[in-house]
C-alpha cells in the first residue's frame, strides 16, 4: 500500500517524536484520515505491531473486525487480532474474533485451533466438548480429539452437565461419523451414565413455572421414546397435577393412547389399580430402549 507522503510523516511522528504529547497529536489527526480503507488499516496496523504499538493497532482494526462483512480485509483484521489477543493471554476478545472467522469459513483449522487453545485458556469445558463433538460428528478430527472429548466429557459428568453430555453423546452417534469402535462404546457408557440424571431434571422441569422450559422438557422426553418411560411411570406418583398431566400424556403416546384408567386431575393415592397396571406395562417392556 503506498501511503501519501503527509499520511507517512504523520505516522512516523506517532510512533518516534520525542514528545509524547506530539506523538499523540500525529496520531489522533492521522485516524480520520486513514478512515475505512481495509488496505491501508491492514499496512499501518502491522506496522504499529511491529512497532510494539499493539494499542493503537487494536483500535484501527477494529474497525474492520466488527463489521458485519465478511470481506477479505475484515477477515485478515480478525485474523491478526485474534493472534495478538491469544498471544497477550485475553483469551475472551480472542475467543470472540475466532469465532466470527468460524462463522464465515467453519473448516478455518487455524481458527479452529486458536479457539480452542482460547477455550482452555477460559476453562470453558462446555465450549471445548461442543466444538470437539461438532469435530468429530463432521469426520473432522484428529486423532487426539477422541480421547480430548472423553476427557472433557468426564469432566461434564462430575460437574453435573447430564443433559449437555446426554445430547452431544447423540450428536455424535447420530452423525453417522466414522469412529473407533472403542470410543463409541466409552460415548455409550457416558450416555448410561449421564441419562438418569437428565431425565430426572427433564420430569422436574415439567412442574416448572417457565412455559418455554417445560415445552422443552416435554419435547425432549418425547424425543427419547421409550427410555423416559420409566421417569414418566414414576412420575404419575407427583404431587403436581401438572406434572401427572404432561406424564400421562406422554406416556399415552407410548401405548397408543391407553391411558390404563389413571386420571392425572386425581390424587394417585387414591388410583393404586391404575399405578399398578402401569407398572406391568412397564416390566412388560423389558430393556428399555428406543
Amino acid at each position: 500500500v503506498e501511503v501519501s507522503r503527509g499520511l507517512q510523516r504523520l505516522f512516523d511522528m506517532s510512533l518516534a517524536d520525542a514528545e509524547q504529547r506530539v506523538a499523540d497529536r500525529a496520531w489522533k489527526a492521522l485516524q480520520p484520515l486513514i478512515g475505512s480503507d481495509g488496505e491501508m488499516i491492514l499496512d499501518l496496523s502491522r506496522r504499529l505491531i511491529g512497532a510494539r504499538r499493539f494499542d493503537r493497532a487494536e483500535t484501527l482494526l477494529k474497525k474492520l473486525a466488527d463489521s458485519p462483512r465478511n470481506g477479505d480485509a475484515e477477515m485478515e483484521s480478525r485474523r491478526i487480532l485474534s493472534r495478538e489477543y491469544l498471544t497477550r493471554s485475553q483469551y475472551q476478545f480472542a475467543l470472540a474474533y475466532f469465532r466470527r472467522i468460524l462463522e464465515a469459513e467453519p473448516a478455518d483449522r487455524e481458527a479452529r485451533a486458536g479457539a480452542k487453545v482460547a477455550l482452555e485458556g477460559t476453562e470453558d469445558t462446555v465450549g471445548l466438548a461442543k466444538m470437539y463433538a461438532q469435530e468429530i460428528s463432521a469426520n473432522g478430527a484428529e486423532e487426539a480429539a477422541y480421547s480430548n472429548f472423553l476427557g472433557l466429557a468426564e469432566k461434564l459428568l462430575q460437574g453435573g452437565e447430564y443433559s449437555l453430555l446426554v445430547s452431544l453423546c447423540d450428536q455424535v452417534t447420530a452423525s453417522g461419523a466414522v469412529i473407533p469402535e472403542d470410543f463409541r462404546e466409552s460415548l455409550q457408557n457416558y450416555r448410561e451414565k449421564a441419562l438418569p440424571m437428565h431425565l430426572e431434571r427433564l420430569v422436574a422441569a415439567l412442574g416448572g413455572e417457565d412455559e418455554a422450559g417445560r415445552a422443552a422438557a416435554r419435547n425432549a422426553l418425547s424425543a427419547l421414546g421409550r427410555e423416559a418411560a420409566p421417569v414418566l411411570v414414576k412420575a404419575l406418583e407427583s404431587p403436581s397435577g401438572q406434572v401427572r398431566t404432561m406424564a400421562i400424556g406422554l406416556l399415552a403416546q407410548l401405548t397408543g393412547g391407553e391411558s390404563f384408567g389413571f386420571v392425572a386431575e386425581s390424587a394417585p393415592s387414591g388410583q393404586a389399580d391404575a399405578l399398578n397396571r402401569w407398572n406391568s406395562w412397564l416390566a412388560a417392556l423389558g430393556t428399555v430402549g428406543r
